[in-house]
């Protein structure tokens, strides 16, 4: 993420007798405590971070980290020092400059010997304070994720090593829009250490916690104690993410990002999630991106993988990159909790129904097996964050397309003598079953720690309650019909013309592929008065429906203008028309007429009655 990265030497020598090179700074060296050399006085804030890493450090090695003449890290917090203090600071030539006037500025950085922390203020000695904790492996997730640090037997530093940062944005913050995930387990503590951790400064409580709730009294005195910001209304250049997941966060990567990166000029960014837990990732991949604007300088993908690392280690994170990439457009394609109200067809594109079915199979079965690479203490944290989301959205799929296929194939008269119509029903309600163990397990999981956090029905929703079948199932019929399915993942196009946005041929200049995004995952941002052309071929002439799909951004639809060949430019939101093509190659070109418009996909349909969810690509 910084040049902490390439800098940082974190050493795992096993054995006590390594020689040292005077170019480090040992913090650890598998015997004594971490020591810190305090000043004389520190704000509330500063020394909450101390203790939090001192309990870092004893999760990293085994022993709380400790005030101490000798130690090798030294805390500075400018506002605070007496000009006593401060007449040292200068005869010693540390270089204050770099952050003194710099609101929430820290540096990290050898001299004389010690690691120096040095804030402008108490907000910026207290990240830095947690800088050194990542700088050890510890992540800002350890209590909520779980992410329980790996155990180091030697910690140390270059001796050239430093990093210099201030914030990108002003005002950094979370929205409480509800009570209920501070009662089941976790505690207002917890929560605002995680906002110290995540370089978050601001608490945004709506109008309904205004009132004289102790609920909201004991917000603010928490936020006071971390010197944090409290608001209660929006400001007027304010960006807001809004997390519309209701059960469990699968909002893609790349539209945090995509908004984010146009909001750089707002003073205030506000993240409003259901709970910090289920949305562990955006909500960092935001307040990464708030802190500094050159975080996701690499591309979403790439933070995603360090994030991914972060958590699981090397190994793990590499492989999980490509599964959760998928999980990222399954959910696409339908939200989990809403899975039900749109049909796939068992008889368009291939089977689109037995595609999906099996893209979920397929990422599950990656995910059992990347869970053999973790490290046994991150057992919970695994469950948290990857195998929980993937293996209950998959079984809410199985369980309500199954059940559509039942229905559709079986007759009530003939259902229990009908062998794939009761594979379908038997399926259906074992992913039902497993949705319910799911549920319990991250009841139980971490001692009871986020007992009810993951409901087992939401709002009446159809995609938690039991299937509905064509008739009940026996027992004995549900274990002698529901073996899992080998499902075929297949793409037949069926004479249709598909194409993903990012396919184009051309392009003007301020036309941006946005990873993770979209349905094909490559999205096209296409500013007012840019343009895509594409180009196809056509086997022989003939009727078709022009379909062309957007990511919504935006409570307006984006209007655009598409031109086939040379013929007439047409205003099109997303939605059908019919096309008319003679056989050959041809051009077909989009003009966007609205500063948000994203485009994803687009096909020309040869059959205008095919009944089908999602495009051929």
């Amino acid at each position: 993420m910084h040049n902490i990265v390439r800098l940082l030497i974190l050493s795992v020598a096993v054995a006590a007798s390594t020689t040292v090179t005077a170019a480090n700074i040992v913090w650890f060296d598998g015997h004594n405590p971490v020591g810190y050399i305090a000043h004389q006085s520190y704000s509330p804030v500063v020394k909450t971070a101390i203790g939090m890493l001192a309990d870092d450090m004893k999760a990293v090695t085994g022993h709380r980290a400790e005030e101490n003449h000798k130690g090798k890290i030294e805390i500075i917090e400018l506002n605070s020092l007496t000009n006593k203090e401060f007449k040292k600071i200068q005869k010693r030539k540390l270089p204050y400059q770099k952050v003194i006037a710099k609101p929430e500025a820290f540096y990290i950085g050898v001299h004389d010997g010690r690691l120096i922390v040095m804030g402008d203020d108490a907000r910026g000695t207290a990240y830095g304070i947690m800088e050194l904790s990542r700088m050890a492996g510890v992540s800002p997730w350890i209590w909520w994720g779980d992410v329980v640090p790996e155990r180091r037997k030697r910690l140390e530093t270059d001796d050239h090593f430093s990093t210099l940062q201030r914030p990108s944005v002003t005002a950094r913050g979370i929205a409480i829009t509800g009570e209920d995930w501070f009662h089941h387990g976790q505690n207002t503590q917890k929560f605002f250490e995680l906002m110290l951790r995540l370089r978050a400064n601001t608490v945004y409580l709506p109008a309904k916690h205004q009132k004289s709730s102790a609920f909201a009294k004991e917000c603010r005195k928490k936020a006071e104690s971390f010197g944090f910001l409290v608001e209660s209304r929006a400001q007027t250049s304010l960006f807001s993410w809004e997390d519309d997941s209701q059960w469990i966060t699968t909002t893609q990567p790349g539209l945090i990002f995509h908004k984010a990166k146009k909001s750089y000029g707002k003073n205030t960014w506000i993240a409003t999630v259901r709970n910090p837990k289920t949305a562990a990732y955006q909500l960092s991949l935001f307040l990464d991106m708030a802190w500094n604007q050159n975080n996701v300088k690499n591309g979403v993908e790439q933070h995603l993988e360090a994030w991914l690392k972060q958590q699981f280690g090397k190994e793990s994170g590499h492989k999980l990159l490509p599964v959760m990439r998928k999980f990222y457009e399954l959910t696409a394609v339908q939200k989990p909790e809403l899975t039900g109200r749109e049909f796939f067809s068992a008889h368009s594109f291939g089977n689109e129904l037995e595609r999906y079915l099996g893209e979920y199979s397929l990422i599950q079965r990656l995910t059992e097996n990347i869970k053999k690479t973790v490290r046994p203490e991150l057992r919970d944290a695994y469950f948290a964050a990857v195998e929980h989301p993937i293996q209950a959205a998959a079984a809410i799929a199985v369980k309500q397309l199954e059940a559509q296929e039942s229905r559709h194939i079986a007759r009530k008269e003939s259902f229990h003598r009908d062998s794939e119509a009761l594979g379908s029903a038997a399926r259906s309600i074992k992913a039902w079953r497993k949705l319910q163990q799911l549920t319990q397990h991250y009841n139980e999981m971490a001692g009871g720690k986020w007992k009810r956090l993951i409901p087992t029905s939401l709002n009446n929703l159809p995609a938690f309650a039991e299937p509905i079948l064509p008739d009940a199932l026996s027992e004995a019929e549900i274990k002698k019909y529901g073996d899992d399915e080998d499902y075929e993942i297949q793409i037949n196009s069926n004479g249709c013309i598909a194409k993903n946005a990012a396919d184009f041929a051309t392009a003007t200049e301020n036309a941006e592929i946005v990873p993770m995004l979209g349905c094909s995952m490559r999205a096209v941002a296409l500013p007012k008065g840019e343009t895509l052309t594409y180009q196809f071929r056509v086997p022989k002439y003939g009727k078709g429906i022009l379909r062309i799909s957007t990511v919504k951004t935006s409570a307006e639809t984006p209007l655009f203008y598409v031109t086939i060949d040379n013929g007439e430019k047409k205003i099109y939101s997303p939605q059908e028309a019919t096309v008319a093509l003679w056989m050959g190659t041809h051009t077909l070109t989009i003009e966007s007429l609205s500063d948000d418009l994203i485009l994803d996909q687009w096909m020309i349909d040869n059959d205008p009655k095919r009944k089908f969810y999602r495009f051929p690509l």
